[in-house]
């Protein structure tokens, strides 16, 4: 396992991440840049299982958002049109429908479309 700096920023994340995937929550984490959050989501989804990292660099559209959160909980569309509908339906039959809670993190600088880092708990 890699060496981690346990910073105040890295903890607090790492006990809200735990949280929300916990009780199912909605989170979101707001802060300059550079103090690690990004870092710590990352740090987080790769050493917990069910728990998906996802940084949305630029625009995106609704179709293209949540075709990239397909990719990144390696599942395919199941419907036979690609459309932001069947997509969302397509999350959220997988996350359901496979054991365990779930938690998505989303990463976006600010200015591209959310301002904000947020947590989505799913049962």
């Amino acid at each position: 396992m890699p060496l981690t700096l346990d910073t105040s920023t890295f903890s607090t994340i790492r006990q809200v991440c735990k949280e929300t995937q916990r009780y199912s929550r909605m989170v979101s984490v707001i802060g300059d840049i550079g103090f690690g959050k990004s870092t710590a989501l990352r740090y987080y989804a790769n050493s917990h299982e069910n728990v998906y990292y996802f940084n949305m660099e630029g625009a995106m559209t609704a179709k293209m958002f949540y075709g990239a959160i397909l990719e990144v909980i390696g599942f395919k569309n199941i419907h036979p049109e690609k459309n932001s509908f069947n997509l969302i339906k397509s999350v959220v039959y997988y996350l359901k429908n496979t054991p365990g809670k779930h938690l998505l993190c989303i990463t976006a600088l600010m200015g591209q479309g959310f301002r904000s880092i947020a947590g989505q708990s799913f049962q």
